[in-house]
């Protein structure tokens, strides 16, 4: 799941406008948001 249309931000040297979400898994990885169900490009975070 990625966010965009964000406010530019300096991270590690590179412009980003876009934030990829996620969550630690049990063991401290990253584990990338994922919907359950297809939904359209575009829609609504809330």
């Amino acid at each position: 799941l990625c966010v965009t249309d964000l406010d530019a931000v300096n991270i590690a040297g590179f412009e980003s406008e876009a934030l990829t979400v996620g969550v630690p898994g049990e063991d401290g990885t990253p584990v990338l948001v994922t919907p359950d169900e297809e939904v359209p490009t575009g829609g609504e975070l809330y």
